[in-house]
């Protein structure tokens, strides 16, 4: 019987997971429209936002629960007022515009931003699983952007709900700034986009340098703070004593006084480099001498020396900004010296000025964000005094960073002359030893001289000798 030949036709199967079927960045839980990090930027920001929200509203309502004055409505508001304080909006109590911006509410919408841009960031990796990874710079833009749009949409929106436009105007462009830095910086650390590296050798070693004086100037401020506070102990006491608060108020004045902890810290540091401050008109506290005048019930005023000649010891707190200097123009100088072949030690003390002057210059711009007005006539322009705070930061950390710059740089060529004279350096018998050492050989019979005069024999015994 005859048969048929069929060819048949293979079927195969093939199971793709859609990690496997897709390829390029990782896709978010919205169908793969919306990468992971702008979303996450996006919320993220939302998300610091009703943080620092939450954080004052509770504090504005323990304080309200103590008196039930108001309705909750009122406290609310405030409260909302007070987290835009930290925007640069300033607080409008009744008809007077305080203008001093509470840096722990930016310092904490600072850290809020860059973790959500470090932790959106991440995504983009493509550590976790097994989606390629996006463009770093990609990642870090669109992250910055997305955290930027959502925190600057919002307070903008509040500010011209609650407040003035022209504090909205303030708020716009403070939160721009905060949410740029803190979101981009977090994002490059995210996807670990060496930022740095794209810039010049001068700028990389020279922006070390600042960070190391200002971190001097940090420690400074610390301790000129905690001095005072520790001296004067008992007046702060005094005045939270004719408060005659309970334990409740007392405990939200000391909380509503945090917010201003990093302003208290910089005007600190600002009296230890001889500028001094100004609480209010009429007012001026140096390292020489302190003229008050009426002053605020607020306890923490009372670390501020008494009126009149200061103590001689304070004098000495004008050693800080030499040793920042010294250690911004030491690190600038042993940087540069490392890069340039030249090792021209007259240069040393430009370098060393320059980075004294740039850390100086760092600090009495935080000096000028920590200022403000805390009324409308007595207490204007607190906080410290800009002019001479930048003539004598700059006299400090300038002449210091040129000294001991051009000190360390001499060190160096110094030691680098006496290396080189030691390697170099041998005796002559060492020398004749290495020259027998490197003489040729005769190689063969050849290369003996046979021309050259053979030696006289040695006389033999006389004849008949026995």
């Amino acid at each position: 019987m005859p048969t048929r030949q069929r060819n048949s036709d293979h079927v195969s199967l093939q199971v793709a997971t859609p990690s496997d079927s897709d390829s390029g960045a990782p896709r978010s839980p919205f169908g793969g429209l919306v990468p992971q990090w702008i979303l996450g930027g996006a919320t993220g920001a939302l998300g610091v936002i009703l943080g620092g929200w939450l954080l004052v509203s509770v504090w504005a309502l323990v304080g309200w629960g103590t008196e039930m004055k108001g309705s909750v409505g009122t406290v609310l508001v405030f409260a909302t007022r007070a987290w835009l304080a930290g925007n640069g909006t300033g607080l409008l109590l009744g008809s007077t515009l305080m203008t001093v911006v509470p840096l722990g509410l930016t310092v904490a919408s600072l850290g809020g931003l860059a973790a959500t841009g470090f932790f959106a960031a991440r995504t983009g990796r493509g550590e976790d699983g097994e989606d390629e990874p996006a463009a770093p710079s990609r990642v870090v833009l669109q992250t910055t952007i997305a955290a930027t749009v959502a925190y600057v949409g919002v307070v903008v929106v509040l500010a011209l709900a609650f407040t003035e436009p022209l504090q909205a105007a303030r708020g716009l462009g403070t939160s721009l700034v905060i949410a740029v830095l803190a979101a981009g910086g977090g994002a490059c650390a995210g996807v670990r986009l060496p930022v740095l590296d794209l810039l010049p050798g001068w700028v990389r070693w020279g922006a070390r340098a600042v960070g190391a004086g200002l971190a001097v100037l940090v420690v400074l401020a610390v301790a000129t703070f905690v001095v005072a506070l520790v001296a004067h102990w008992d007046r702060i006491m005094a005045l939270s004593a004719e408060l005659n608060l309970a334990p409740v108020p007392a405990a939200v004045l000391f909380l509503g006084q945090g917010a201003f902890w990093p302003n208290y810290l910089l005007w600190a540091g600002s009296w230890a480099l001889g500028g001094g401050l100004s609480i209010g008109s009429g007012t001026a506290v140096t390292v020489v001498s302190t003229t008050l005048g009426l002053l605020p019930a607020f306890p923490v005023l009372g670390a501020l020396p008494q009126a009149g000649a200061a103590e001689p010891g304070q004098v000495f707190w004008l050693a800080g900004g030499v040793v920042a200097g010294a250690v911004a123009g030491v690190l600038a100088v042993r940087s540069w010296w490392a890069e340039d072949e030249s090792e021209r030690v007259e240069i040393a003390g430009a370098v060393g000025l320059a980075a004294g002057l740039a850390t100086a210059a760092c600090w009495v711009a935080l000096a000028a964000v920590s200022r403000g007005d805390l009324g409308a006539t007595r207490l204007i322009d607190v906080g410290p005094r800009l002019l001479e705070l930048a003539g004598f930061s700059a006299g400090l950390l300038g002449i210091s960073g040129a000294l001991f710059g051009t000190g360390y740089a001499v060190w160096l060529s110094r030691k680098a002359s006496l290396a080189g004279l030691a390697a170099g350096a041998s005796s002559p018998g060492d020398a004749a030893d290495d020259a027998d050492a490197t003489r040729p050989l005769p190689r063969s019979r050849s290369d003996v001289d046979e021309t050259a005069p053979l030696p006289p024999a040695s006389p033999g015994p006389p004849a008949g000798a026995d």
